[in-house]
């Protein structure tokens, strides 16, 4: 049932005051029943989201959507959590707006395997400075930006941004490397990385 349930479950009322949460929730917080029941939802499970968003979110859960998204919320401890969120409303017999339900899911882990694939692919392990595809990327980015701009401008005047590539090349590098083995070759580079980075 919802007690055994891996999503961390809230029910809350018109009010705002969780009326109940599951053990899930509580171990994933860090909280005792006790410290969240009668508890402002806004301050012990959606501290993440700023006021505007959070207003949105519930206006459109009383008009009678549910809403869903990801809110990185700051457990007991102060330790930030990244969670998929789905607030619902819910209907008594009669049809009339009784409750809200939050189910929550920690997505922490996946998160942080796709900003170290992201970092793997877009970063050299050596230097950790930006590799050849996150050139072609950014370049990309910039042409679009470009375009964007033009097509904006194009009823007015038109202005041509001009974006410059520099090419450093280390001489007899290779030869160093063979001279001095991989480890001064990697060293050398780390001191180069370093320069450019200053």
């Amino acid at each position: 049932g919802v007690e055994q349930s891996p999503y961390s479950i809230e029910i809350i009322d018109l009010d705002g005051r969780i009326v109940y949460a599951n053990a899930a929730y509580l171990k994933q917080m860090g909280y005792t029943k006790e410290e969240v029941l009668g508890q402002m939802f806004r301050d012990v499970s959606m501290q993440g989201m700023d006021d505007e968003s959070y207003q949105n979110m519930r206006n459109h859960v009383r008009a009678g959507h549910s809403w869903h998204g990801v809110v990185q919320n700051p457990n007991k401890a102060g330790e930030i959590v990244t969670e998929q969120v789905s607030v619902a409303p819910i209907y008594d017999e009669s049809g009339a707006l009784y409750r809200f339900v939050q189910s929550k899911l920690d997505i922490s882990e996946r998160v942080d395997a796709q900003e170290r694939i992201q970092k793997l692919m877009y970063y050299d392990k050596l230097t950790q400075l930006p590799n050849r595809l996150a050139l072609l990327r950014r370049l990309d980015d910039m042409l679009q930006q470009e375009r964007k701009r033009l097509k904006k401008e194009i009823s007015n005047h038109y202005s041509h941004i001009w974006h410059g590539v520099l090419f450093l090349d280390m001489d007899r590098f290779n030869l160093f490397n063979l001279a001095h083995g991989s480890e001064w070759g990697d060293s050398l580079l780390m001191a180069v990385a370093t320069k450019l980075q200053k």
